[in-house]
């Protein structure tokens, strides 16, 4: 989440604001096959018929996401929408949160509701040749939920514990830090991680090397459960169901409240806008704009941003938005 990048746009032209293809000139900007009316791209899908898309990651390309299914998928697709979505992991169970670096894909499989069933992977971004499995970085974990990488490590949340281990070193054993509760959203920084707490709705923190069996730290008590968390260039920003959006600076040790909105689930900020999803309203908002960029959607879930366009997962719907800027 949050991950900023630049890329080249293709050389799809988006429609004119009465439909008719070809009249690039009425937004300025290709609109990714999305519609343009009085000069703003409408949203775009990128993929259709997704099994409960989910988790979303981006990089200067594509677009990656979690398919949350007992027979569930890792896929991905290219942003201009050029192409049709390629599966990276087939018959992953239930891959839920997602992140990448320049050559993989990582991503936590919840394994149902059983005890320990759950699972934290990697696979090639390319995807995975036929008969070849994930690499496996951690198993036996219970409700494993938000990932992240930074550097060479990747962090994750499972059931009251935060983990972590090198991208190709497999974690084997230990508590790391505790937090009680049911954990969510993480992410991590040069100097720290943070996640999302429901259950105590509070937002914690580790050092990046603070570990066995230590005590989480409390950042923000939110009066109700956080989700999303994403930081980005000294700047920490969470999404609040009770109806806040929230920045802390990491420097400053400073919280503000961004803006105030009822029901809002995954954040994402780039640096000139912040956007946020509103999974039980069905809306994707942003700062800038007074009214929702996408207003009737069916449960959009996780949100990410680059200096071009805003992506998310439609949980419901089952599809993959895209909104060019």
């Amino acid at each position: 989440m949050g991950l900023s990048c630049f890329y080249d746009v293709g050389e799809r032209v988006a429609p004119s604001a009465s439909g008719t293809p070809g009249a690039a000139t009425t937004c300025s900007r290709d609109c990714r096959g999305g519609d343009c009316v009085a000069g703003v791209c409408k949203p775009a899908t990128l993929a259709t018929n997704q099994a409960h898309p989910t988790g979303l990651a981006i990089d200067e390309s594509y677009v990656y996401w979690t398919n949350q299914a007992p027979l569930g998928a890792v896929m991905r697709a290219r942003k201009t929408g050029a192409a049709q979505p390629e599966i990276v992991a087939a018959n992953q169970d239930s891959p839920f949160d997602i992140a990448v670096d320049d050559t993989n894909v990582y991503f936590t499989a919840t394994g149902g509701e059983l005890p320990d069933a759950g699972q934290v992977l990697s696979a090639p971004k390319s995807g995975l040749r036929q008969g070849e499995a994930p690499t496996v970085l951690a198993a036996k974990q219970t409700r494993p939920a938000g990932i992240a990488i930074h550097d060479d490590y990747v962090f994750w949340t499972a059931q009251g514990v935060v983990r972590s281990c090198h991208r190709l070193v497999p974690w084997t054993s230990g508590e790391n830090v505790r937090d009680p509760g049911v954990l969510h959203a993480i992410a991590a920084d040069v100097s720290y991680v943070y996640w999302s707490n429901t259950t105590e709705q509070r937002i914690m923190y580790k050092g990046r090397y603070e570990d066995d069996g230590s005590v989480g730290h409390l950042l923000a008590d939110t009066g109700s459960p956080p989700r999303g968390v994403t930081a980005a260039k000294g700047l920490l920003y969470w999404a609040e169901e009770g109806g806040r959006i929230m920045k802390w600076n990491t420097v400053s040790l400073q919280a503000t409240v961004v803006t105030k909105d009822d029901a809002a689930w995954d954040v994402s900020a780039d640096g000139a806008d912040v956007y946020w999803t509103k999974f039980t309203k069905n809306e994707v908002r942003s700062l800038s704009s007074p009214l929702p960029l996408a207003p009737n959607e069916d449960g959009p879930y996780d949100i990410a941003s680059d200096s071009d366009a805003v992506y998310w997962t439609d949980y419901g719907a089952g599809t993959v938005k895209v909104l060019v800027k």
